[in-house]
């Protein structure tokens, strides 16, 4: 708008009163004004070139907008990583949790398969939501980033345009300078007043306008960089807490595990007094039987006596047969409860170790791997404080995402202690379990199935 006002004032201005004033000037006073006339020249030049510096510098932020896009994507695709290796380590836990419980599975099998059912739901629920925000902050990054190359090529292409116009304004202002010493009679100096005050104009206007879109472009970097921190701080809170629940459900499966084993123990020591109690009566039968069969030695003659006491024995037999049916249904449960020591054992040996050493040496490994990390901290922190004081960002945002990452760290050590803590303690409970089966077996007066 201001340029074709400027044009039009050019051609508004007569010409003869712009001869009359440059009649009157002397020789030392056209050649001051032509000496002030290349120095404005020389000053317009030099403002053209600190027009192009400051383009080169744009040029650079946004190639450190680009660098900074990438890291952000590469700690996206870090998170998404992450998530994978935690649903590999649920699943892990769940089948480590299904060998544990092979022992009691035949009391709670339908409700094992609910809960079961139900975790697969949950599983299949939390993977949606997670793809589907993961899938949304991407598409909004990639927009962003579309955005931000279309902002980009329309200002390349306005300061390309403006630098053509500039050129060829400069170009016409050194042909009318050239025109007007040859015919200085014929040029008015207010116009040439008016002709730099109209380009300055300009030039106010231009910057006014390239400043502005420096603003604009500040303004939407740090939208982006203060939404991306709040989804990444919000993703790995939820996490922490889904990581407590899933820890609190582990807790009450443990306590139901010990409860279930309380009440085999109470069952047991019911089962091994009655085993004691018909082996007495067995032992007892045993020796009545015999001194019967010596009595009908003795007695062979009296045929009516001998007719009762075959009954006797008779009625002997059946009970003896009744007991040892009864003694076998309990040696079966005995040997029923040695296999399930056997596999508690086998678990303990091949799953429960495994388990939790391999959980172990993956935490080593990341400590390695974090040891092994060859930065120079010094230059990442002096860009830190570079970007800090760039951006301007305020000192309350830097220690509320520093709280943050500390939580984080401090909560990864603190449940990875509690992980130790758990497996020492289940391995005793089980070993303790296993010492005190073994001993009640062994008291028990049955041979052992093989």
């Amino acid at each position: 708008m201001n340029k074709k006002k400027t044009v039009g004032k050019k051609k508004i201005n007569p010409l003869k009163a712009r001869n009359n004033e440059l009649k009157k000037l002397t020789n030392a006073e056209i050649k001051n004004l032509v000496q002030t006339k290349k120095e404005e020249l020389i000053r317009t030049v030099q403002k053209k070139h600190l027009l192009e510096k400051k383009l080169e510098d744009k040029y650079g932020e946004l190639e450190s907008f680009k660098k900074d896009y990438s890291e952000i994507k590469n700690k996206i695709d870090l998170i998404s990583g992450e998530s994978e290796r935690y649903n590999l380590k649920s699943k892990n836990e769940t089948i480590a949790i299904k060998h544990k419980s092979v022992f009691y599975s035949f009391q709670n099998e339908e409700q094992v398969k609910k809960l079961e059912k139900e975790k697969e739901n949950l599983k299949i629920l939390i993977d949606e939501k997670h793809e589907h925000t993961m899938n949304v902050l991407m598409n909004w990054l990639e927009q962003q980033r579309i955005n931000l190359d279309n902002i980009k090529n329309k200002n390349f292409e306005e300061i390309n345009k403006l630098s053509t116009l500039f050129n060829s304004k400069i170009k016409n202002l050194e042909e009318l300078f050239t025109k007007e010493l040859e015919q200085y009679n014929s040029e008015q100096k207010e116009e040439m007043e008016e002709m730099v005050e109209n380009y300055n104009i300009i030039q106010r206007n231009e910057i006014n306008y390239l400043k502005n879109l420096y603003n604009d472009y500040i303004n939407n970097v740090n939208t982006i960089h203060t939404e991306v921190l709040q989804n990444y701080k919000k993703y790995y809170i939820d996490q922490i807490k889904e990581n407590i629940s899933k820890i609190k459900l582990l807790k009450q499966k443990i306590n139901e595990i010990e409860s279930n084993d309380k009440e085999i123990k109470k069952e047991l020591n019911i089962h091994n007094d009655k085993n004691s109690s018909i082996l007495e009566n067995i032992n007892k039968l045993e020796i009545k039987r015999e001194n019967i069969v010596k009595e009908l030695k003795f007695y062979s003659k009296d045929f009516l006596l001998y007719k009762n006491l075959e009954l006797i024995y008779n009625e002997s037999e059946l009970y003896i047969k009744n007991l040892k049916q009864f003694s076998q249904r309990c040696t079966e449960k005995i040997v029923k409860i040695e296999k399930s020591l056997k596999d508690v054992s086998e678990v303990k040996d091949n799953k429960f170790d495994y388990y939790f050493e391999n959980i172990k040496n993956k935490n080593i490994a990341l400590k390695k791997e974090a040891a092994n990390l060859d930065y120079n901290l010094e230059s990442l922190n002096n860009e830190l404080k570079e970007y800090i004081n760039k951006q301007n960002i305020t000192k309350e945002n830097q220690q509320a995402v520093q709280k943050g990452i500390d939580f984080c760290v401090n909560n990864y050590y603190n449940e990875f202690d509690h992980l130790i803590y758990t497996k020492r303690k289940i391995k005793k409970k089980i070993n303790d379990t296993i010492n005190i089966y073994e001993k009640r077996i062994k008291d028990v007066n049955i041979k052992k199935s093989s």
